[in-house]
């Protein structure tokens, strides 16, 4: 008689799968919830979108690849597409250029000033938040190099060369989902994968505002596709050197966006619960690791060079991560950012200070929360306010001082013709999203297991954005992962049907 082994593998992915697909489902109905509320008519067009997608994708077979085109047409569709691709987000970025309001137009206006006299507007805010600090550098240098073909521009017309550098990264961003698509299953699923991310997901929506979503959104493709890379890949060096990229990558995503750093624990996870020996896991384990904390060391090298913010500056300023922990407990906000809590913070004097006045507000509000109370805020109003905008805030950072008041301002503004229906029509996109995560984790035994490392990246998200300040714009950037995990329900989903009819069971 054979004694089976315990396999701490297929019981971990096996709990994984299943608080996941929990997880999904409950996205699902706080979704279903909000658009029965204020969105119903997205209802019924979910179910008939929904439904004629199951249809065609039972019509299709995805595991053969029925492609008439070789490399070359290959590399001339992607040509046309990607240029295609440019050109509209280009078009959306200046047709809804804002004005330099919130974050985003503090490190702006620096930037261009530091750029053209060398001198800040406000190095407290930079003291304050140091998280800005990556976004001001890459700015200053974008505005340099324009500065050196058009020294007399105005911030306005610079910004406009600036809005095509971000369409450029969104659209890199987009191949890199082609490609990881491509890689992990074929081009059929890949071409599936670039068309859902343009009907459902609002990814080319955010390309008039340069900064941190737009730049995490490239390093969180590019750190996919490379993960991609390194799971097909056999050859030992070029791992590494993957590894070695992946872990610079991830580094200076986490210096523009600090939950990148979930695809460094995601990559190890998924290295950990791998077949290969323990010396390779741990070796690749390292390598990753250590890339990463080299780029760590040289970006803070680097900070300290060029941004002239003193130790006495930032024990004044500097908000400690205390300050988006709290602003994520405050009820009258559902976690969102709270202009009282900013405030609060900026009454305590010193960095200590203000950690200790905000750890006590923390345990205040978790106090006067009763036994439910604290799990209905979390797991409803907050888990609303970023899983369940299909807009993923779009439409109102798209329509804060509005420059030109162009025709996508009446998607974009709350009083717009058109917002109702643009709303009606991203909250379809969102539900179909998350149904096809759902399938692909209740039949996670189908599934492609590179899929893994988006899940888990995914499922470490979700955990984030419980205990941070929370905002549906903030999962943007993680929007080529929805999709790779989306497109694997669709395949898994599809692989079920083709068994059915080789069984010549009839599918209900």
């Amino acid at each position: 008689m054979v004694k089976k082994h315990f396999n701490i593998k297929a019981v971990a992915y096996f709990l994984f799968y299943l608080v996941f697909s929990i997880t999904f489902l409950w996205i699902l109905s706080l979704t279903f919830r909000i658009n029965y509320i204020q969105y119903p008519v997205a209802i019924l067009a979910s179910i008939i979108v929904l439904a004629s997608l199951f249809f065609l994708i039972s019509k299709s077979d995805m595991n053969k690849l029925k492609t008439n085109y070789g490399l070359k047409k290959e590399i001339l569709f992607i040509s046309l597409f990607f240029i295609g691709t440019l050109a509209v987000t280009m078009y959306i970025g200046l047709e809804s250029q804002v004005g330099f309001l919130w974050d985003f137009g503090t490190v702006q206006r620096n930037a261009f000033e530091i750029a053209k006299t060398g001198n800040y507007l406000d190095i407290s805010y930079f003291a304050r938040y140091p998280n800005n600090n990556m976004m001001l550098l890459i700015s200053v240098a974008a505005y340099k190099l324009i500065f050196m073909f058009a020294p007399s521009a105005s911030i306005f017309s610079m910004y406009k060369v600036i809005i095509a550098g971000n369409s450029l990264l969104i659209s890199i961003s987009i191949l890199f989902i082609y490609l990881s698509s491509r890689r992990v299953w074929n081009r059929k699923v890949a071409v599936m994968s670039v068309g859902i991310t343009y009907l459902f997901t609002p990814i080319l929506l955010y390309s008039e505002i340069f900064y941190t979503d737009t730049l995490g959104l490239f390093f969180v493709s590019l750190v996919m596709y490379l993960n991609v890379e390194t799971r097909k890949s056999s050859n030992k060096r070029n791992n590494i050197v993957l590894l070695i990229i992946m872990g610079m990558a991830i580094g200076i995503g986490y210096r523009l966006k600090a939950f990148v750093i979930i695809l460094a624990m995601a990559i190890i996870i998924e290295l950990l619960l791998s077949n290969i020996n323990w010396r390779k896991k741990i070796q690749k384990s390292l390598v990753l690791l250590v890339s990463v904390g080299i780029t760590l060391v040289v970006t803070t090298i680097i900070f300290n060079q060029f941004i002239p913010t003193t130790k006495e500056s930032k024990d004044e300023n500097e908000f400690p991560l205390t300050h988006w922990v709290m602003m994520g407990l405050n009820v009258q906000n559902d976690g969102r950012y709270s202009q009282d809590d900013f405030e609060l913070s900026l009454t305590a004097k010193s960095y200590e200070e203000k950690k200790e006045l905000q750890i006590a507000t923390i345990k205040k509000r978790i106090d006067s929360f009763d036994s439910l109370g604290l799990l209905k805020f979390l797991f409803v109003n907050k888990m609303t306010r970023t899983w369940a905008d299909g807009t993923m805030m779009t439409d109102y950072y798209g329509s804060r001082e509005s420059i030109k008041q162009g025709y996508l301002l009446q998607f974009y503004d709350k009083e717009g013709q058109y917002n109702y229906g643009f709303h009606v029509y991203f909250q379809i996109g969102i539900f179909i999203i998350w149904c096809f995560v759902l399938i692909g984790s209740l039949l996670y035994k189908k599934r492609n297991t590179t899929i893994d490392f988006m899940n888990i990246s995914i499922f470490g998200l979700i955990i984030f954005q419980l205990i941070w300040e929370c905002n549906a714009r903030y999962i943007y950037c993680f929007i080529p992962l929805f999709i790779l995990s989306a497109t694997n329900g669709t395949v898994v989903f599809n692989s079920i049907i083709r068994k059915l009819e080789s069984k010549k069971i009839k599918p209900i």
